[in-house]
């Protein structure tokens, strides 16, 4: 019951708050929940990752997330909501520590390589020594681990 009453708010959010949402945003929030379910996450991960974008994204406020979650919850998406600015190695080694923004983290890079066929080689050869350098590290003793190395391995032929 929270899981769909938070994901109705995080549409509602995104209706109001951005120019242009697609389906496709919003499927690739769900589909990253759905990894988490079907590796065995509970449904504080499920919520994390269909929450993790909505701080930096929309109007949205802390205490709203709280409606929906928990305080972990919130830390997490707090976590999980990286700056353009900010250096890729330093917001790893930021999420890394936390026990729901790093499997979220973990599933949502494991969904941009399932759905990376189609894009361009540079995009993909991006995404691949992205992998490389940072996520294959933190996903080493996790569930995640064989997955990346599977969707890595399929991007490259």
């Amino acid at each position: 019951m929270r899981y769909s009453k938070a994901l109705e708010f995080v549409k509602a959010e995104y209706r109001k708050n951005v120019d242009t949402v697609s389906d496709g945003f919003i499927k690739e929030l769900t589909g990253v929940a759905d990894i988490l379910e079907e590796m065995g996450y509970s449904m504080e991960y499920r919520l994390t990752a269909i929450l993790r974008n909505i701080l930096r994204d929309t109007g949205a406020k802390p205490d709203e997330i709280l409606g929906y979650s928990s305080m972990d919850v919130l830390e997490a998406v707090q976590l999980l909501n990286r700056s353009m600015d900010c250096d890729l190695y330093k917001y790893i080694s930021d999420i890394k520590n936390n026990m729901l923004a790093m499997p979220v983290k973990l599933a949502e890079h494991l969904y941009n390589l399932r759905c990376a066929i189609g894009k361009s080689k540079q995009e993909i050869d991006a995404l691949i020594e992205e992998s490389q350098k940072y996520y294959t590290k933190c996903a080493k003793e996790t569930k995640f681990y064989e997955p990346i190395l599977k969707a890595r391995m399929k991007l490259k032929h």
